[in-house]
Order: C-alpha cells, then sequence, then structure tokens
C-alpha cells in the first residue's frame, strides 16, 4: 500500500512536468491545385534547359523534369509536384533550381493573366454601358410625340 501512495505521488509530479507544445503551422491545411482532368498527357515543348519540358498549352507554368520523370506546378506562390500529369499535387522537399529560375517568369504570366482579366472586364462594361444607352435611345424614341 505504502508503495502504491507513492507509484501515484510520482505520477502526479511527472504530469505537472510534461508539458505538450505546438509549432506555428501544425494544424493549417495546405491549399493545392487541383489535377488537371484528361486522358492523354498534353504536348510537350523543349525549354532551354536540357531534359526540361513546358506544357503551356495546359497551364503556362507546368513543367516535366525528363530525368526525374516528375511534373511540377506553380500555384499559390510555390512549387507543387506530382508524379502524373494528371495527378495529385504535393509540395516538394526540394526545389530544383531551374524552377527557382522560373518563378519570375510564372509571376509574370500571372500578372499578364490579371491584366488581361482586368482589360476584358472593362471593356465588357464599356459595352454593357453603349448597350444601355442604345437602348435608352430606343425608348426615347419609341415614346409616341
Amino acid at each position: 500500500m505504502k508503495y502504491r501512495f507513492g507509484f501515484i505521488a510520482l505520477l502526479v509530479l511527472l504530469a505537472g512536468c510534461i508539458t505538450v507544445t505546438r509549432t506555428a503551422g501544425q494544424d493549417e491545411e495546405v491549399q493545392a491545385p487541383d489535377a488537371f482532368e484528361g486522358e492523354a498527357p498534353p504536348p510537350l515543348e523543349p525549354t532551354e534547359e536540357p531534359g526540361w519540358f513546358t506544357a503551356q498549352s495546359l497551364d503556362p507554368t507546368l513543367y516535366y523534369s525528363e530525368e526525374e520523370d516528375l511534373w511540377y506546378r506553380y500555384a499559390y506562390n510555390r512549387w507543387y509536384l506530382a508524379y502524373r500529369w494528371n495527378g495529385a499535387w504535393w509540395i516538394p522537399d526540394k526545389t530544383p533550381k531551374y524552377l527557382l529560375s522560373q518563378v519570375k517568369i510564372a509571376e509574370e504570366r500571372k500578372t499578364d493573366v490579371r491584366t488581361t482579366l482586368k482589360d476584358q472586364e472593362e471593356q465588357l462594361k464599356e459595352i454593357e454601358r453603349r448597350e444601355q444607352e442604345e437602348a435608352e435611345k430606343a425608348a426615347k424614341e419609341a415614346e409616341p410625340k
């Protein structure tokens, strides 16, 4: 009985010494791009770097490494890798040097897309404004005098 009380007291003391700490980001859910759809892989175009290809027809930031037999894609401000062109995307442990040099290019392409979308949005607003003016003009002309 005496040992049992001592054992319980020891457990209580040890329980007070054990702490659980969490590091920042431990519960963060990492966002990954969706897998591409389709049965046939996209056509590959060679890059200036031997062994690296791009599939611009599918995504301007999609790259294939012939040496590693891996696909890489830039999305959400980071590089992802996949084992198949239409597979699930993972954050790589190490990003190849060639791709690190392509980040600026990928960002420029995103900016180009954003600029294009903004221009198209402005054009659409202009078309809607003209249509509104034409409709108002037609309504005035249709009014009995």
